[in-house]
C-alpha cells in the first residue's frame, strides 16, 4: 500500500505543480488587470501628440511646467529641429541638430573620451 501511495503521488506531483503555476498566473493577471482598471500605477504620458509621415517625425514634448516644445525628425537630412514659443503668438526654432553628429557625442560621452 505505501508503494501504491508512493506511486500516486509521483504521478499528480506534475499535475499540482501545473494547477499551482496556473493558479499563480491567474492571480497575477487578476492583480494586473485591477490595478491597470483602478489606474494605481498609471503616469500621464508627456508627449501630446506624436505623429510620422513621409520621412518626417514630430511629437510635442514638456519641456517644463508650463512650456511645451515641438521635436521634428528629418528622416533625409538626418536632422532634429525643435522648436518653441517666444512669446504668446510667436514659435520659433530653438534648436537644430545633426542626428549624426549627436548620437557621436553622446557615445563617446558614454564611453568617456
Amino acid at each position: 500500500m505505501t508503494n501504491q501511495s508512493n506511486t500516486d503521488i509521483a504521478q499528480n506531483s506534475p499535475q499540482r505543480a501545473a494547477v499551482l503555476g496556473l493558479s499563480v498566473s491567474a492571480v497575477v493577471l487578476a492583480a494586473l488587470v485591477l490595478v491597470q482598471a483602478t489606474g494605481l500605477l498609471s503616469s500621464p504620458a508627456h508627449a501630446s501628440a506624436a505623429v510620422s509621415s513621409e520621412g518626417y517625425s514630430a511629437a510635442t514634448v514638456a519641456a517644463g511646467s508650463s512650456v511645451e516644445v515641438l521635436m521634428v525628425i528629418d528622416d533625409r537630412t538626418e536632422t532634429l529641429y525643435i522648436y518653441g514659443e517666444r512669446s504668446a503668438r510667436q514659435i520659433d526654432l530653438l534648436e537644430r541638430q545633426s542626428l549624426p553628429e549627436l548620437f557621436s557625442t553622446a557615445r563617446a560621452a558614454a564611453l568617456g573620451d
